[in-house]
């Protein structure tokens, strides 16, 4: 079954889904990202590589 949650949490964030155009698309990332700028480090994804040739 669908799941509309995370269609509704971008509604509510203000996070937009879809761009008509490429200007506006930029415009958009270039928000989330100052907006991720802002948050501490311990937020952030972090691109940890396991090493698990053992």
């Amino acid at each position: 079954m669908f799941d509309r949650g995370c269609f509704e949490a971008a509604a509510i964030c203000g996070v937009p889904l879809f761009e008509l155009d490429q200007r506006s698309l930029a415009r958009s990332l270039a928000h989330q990202s100052t907006k991720l700028a802002l948050l501490p480090q311990s937020v952030r994804v972090s691109k940890l590589v396991v090493k698990d040739a053992f």
